[in-house]
């Protein structure tokens, strides 16, 4: 799910440019990004929103829905940033602060966004060769959801970023899913609680009780991750 950054946009080509105004929007994917400003390498996320409001466009007839937009955010989670924005609006309530903390097994996750809705504003702008993309200004909560739309997000390639040790785990469950020819060796190399808990216990500077538990509930997350990946990749190779 998360690639490189455009800027946010929705309808080029030859669609019609979307009315400006409210929509309910779904998320539909997340790509990691990372793009070059300023002689600065930034990193973020591109979130992908197709809109829910069946509105007919005045020049073609068509609909509005269905149409979609993307918008790019760093990934910087403090209250100014776009990211705490989009997320918090999703969610309806502030950030907690373990949610805002990247150490946190709870830290937010971009991947869970995916699937839920939110209000947001377009508004249209027009760029130095005389385009218009139509970009998302700013979001709230969602007032009435609409009927969501079905859509088969691309392979995540998210990597939540999270305490070393778990890290490495869900890298490497994203690794194993790159291999689809080598099922039997990708089980071979999984992480099993054993080797997790030798990690742990190896590291002899390591006694703080607090974050073990953290970290035994992130590699919870991440077992239940594999298994999802993996259940995935099974049904596809029955296809």
């Amino acid at each position: 799910m998360l690639s490189e950054r455009p800027k946010l946009r929705g309808g080029a080509g030859n669609f019609e440019t979307i009315p400006e105004g409210v929509y309910t929007l779904q998320i539909l994917d997340v790509d990691a990004v990372s793009w070059e400003y300023k002689g600065k390498e930034n990193k973020g996320f591109n979130f992908k929103f197709g809109i829910l409001d069946d509105e007919e466009l005045p020049e073609s007839g068509d609909s509005t829905r269905g149409r979609f937009l993307w918008w790019r955010v760093t990934d910087s989670i403090n209250k100014r940033s776009n990211l705490y924005k989009l997320a918090s609006a999703v969610l309806g309530r502030k950030l907690t602060d373990e949610e805002q903390d990247p150490e946190d097994a709870d830290s937010l996750y971009p991947n869970d966004l995916v699937g839920l809705q939110i209000m947001g504003v377009i508004e249209n702008n027009e760029d130095n060769e005389g385009k218009v993309w139509s970009n998302i200004a700013s979001v709230s909560k969602v007032k009435t959801e609409l009927e969501a739309m079905e859509y088969e997000a691309e392979e995540a390639t998210v990597t939540k970023t999270v305490t070393k040790p778990v890290k490495k785990i869900i890298e490497k469950v994203v690794e194993e899913e790159d291999e689809e020819d080598e099922e039997e060796e990708e089980e071979d190399e999984s992480f099993s609680i054993n080797d997790f808990d030798k990690d742990i216990n190896d590291d002899d500077d390591d006694d703080d009780d607090a974050e073990l538990e953290a970290l035994r509930r992130a590699k919870m997350k991440a077992d239940a991750r594999l298994a999802e990946m993996k259940a995935q990749k099974k049904a596809r190779k029955n296809k």
